[in-house]
């Protein structure tokens, strides 16, 4: 399952992330960015969503479904237009005329999210679905080097009277039409949990709390300790390549946070060092998988650790600290 993110940059800026699922429909996620180094200290409320596709696609096939609030997991009321380079609004009140028409020419298509204004709704993170008509497949090649556009009302800072409005332009990456599948690790054992895990062992001044279980891929039996195939004991003697790591926070090969004791008991979480959920952008049923390497005397293993989501994409926040 391929997905890749991009941002269109303005006075408030936008992420924008679609993934491709295995029954060819495509996720298009797009939210305000509120934290880090590219949060500009504005928020506002998403109208809607306006892109170009792909010369190979008819246009007049797509539809859209599964609008979703990710920061309350309700249901988004979706319209769209679509119509070959020639949509600059959805209805009345949702429109790109402008700079950004002026700039990259009328869009193939329109999604709008909810109602008018923040006296209903107030979206900063939303998602649907994408699919054709007709079954074909749609993939992140369909979108590669296309223009994207944003609008935005009620922006303001959080907290005060978010009185202005946003229309954004930006172009998307170019993404392969092909790209590479991740290099699946050999599991020497396997650890399945859900987005939810946030047991946290990142948490300033918490104390161990060595209590996750692995499942031998052999037999499927669950054991306490990394150390259940090693008829002759051992000890863990280092954690992605270091020592220094055993006993230590560890990011995993794909997010997540794990400690991993001398004795082979260990703790992950689905947290990063940021307190974020790495999963929380995984949906009901979705799986995604991280590692981490160790060694027992000197024999390097690996652990794998199989997150599946349990919602609608909105996930679950890191703990409170």
């Amino acid at each position: 399952m391929a997905t890749d993110s991009f941002i269109i940059y303005g006075d408030v800026n936008v992420e924008v992330t679609i993934t491709e699922n295995a029954d060819g429909t495509l996720t298009f996620t797009t939210s305000v960015i509120t934290e880090g180094e590219n949060a500009t200290g504005l928020i506002g409320d998403i109208n809607a969503i306006f892109f170009d596709v792909a010369d190979n696609i008819d246009v007049s096939l797509l539809e859209t479904s599964e609008g979703t609030d990710l920061d309350t997991s309700e249901v988004v009321a979706l319209e769209d237009v679509f119509k070959e380079e020639s949509v600059t609004k959805v209805d009345s009140y949702t429109n790109m005329n402008g700079e950004v028409v002026k700039e990259s020419g009328k869009f193939d298509g329109g999604v709008q999210f909810g109602t008018q204004g923040i006296g209903e709704d107030d979206y900063q993170s939303v998602s649907f679905t994408l699919s054709t008509l007709d079954g074909s497949p749609l993939s992140l090649a369909d979108f590669s080097l296309q223009d994207f556009g944003v609008r935005l009302t009620s922006v303001g800072v959080e907290g005060g009277s978010r009185e202005g409005s946003l229309k954004l332009g930006g172009t998307s990456p170019e993404f392969p039409e092909n790209p590479e599948p991740p290099v699946e690790p050999e599991c020497d054992d396997i650890y399945v949990t859900t987005e939810a895990d946030i047991s946290a062992p990142i948490i300033p001044g918490a104390p161990p709390f060595p209590g996750d279980q692995i499942v031998d891929p052999a037999t499927q039996e669950a054991f306490f300790s990394l150390l259940y195939n090693n008829d002759a004991g051992g000890t863990v003697t280092s954690v992605g390549g270091d020592a220094g790591n055993v006993g230590q926070v560890i990011t995993g090969s794909n997010g997540g946070t794990i400690v991993i004791y001398a004795d082979g008991t260990f703790d992950f979480s689905a947290v990063n060092t940021n307190y974020e959920n790495d999963f929380a952008h995984l949906l009901e049923g979705q799986m995604d998988t991280t590692s981490f390497v160790y060694e027992v005397d000197g024999l390097e293993q690996t652990l794998c650790v199989e997150v599946y989501g349990i919602g609608d994409g909105g996930g679950t926040g890191g703990p409170t600290i």
